[in-house]
């Protein structure tokens, strides 16, 4: 879950990186044009090594305590 971001669909399937970015876009109303750029031959292939990229280059610097992990609040100074 560290790796991708997941979304669980109205159906209860499961994406992952890439492929969860696609179905958000299926939901959200101005995400929607996008999705005729996912139907391109071989964006899924491309759309999925980007996303890995990018998705490697995130910071890993979030607290975890307790197998919960959150954001730093920025206002608390713990």
């Amino acid at each position: 879950l560290r790796d991708a971001m997941h979304v669980v669909a109205p159906d209860g399937r499961v994406a992952a990186g890439y492929d969860a970015f696609h179905e958000i876009a299926r939901a959200v109303p101005l995400l929607r044009p996008a999705r005729l750029a996912f139907g391109a031959p071989g964006a899924a292939y491309v759309g999925r090594r980007i996303y890995a990229r990018v998705a490697a280059s995130r910071p890993r610097d979030v607290p975890c305590r307790d197998d919960v992990c959150g954001l730093p609040n920025r206002l608390s100074r713990e």
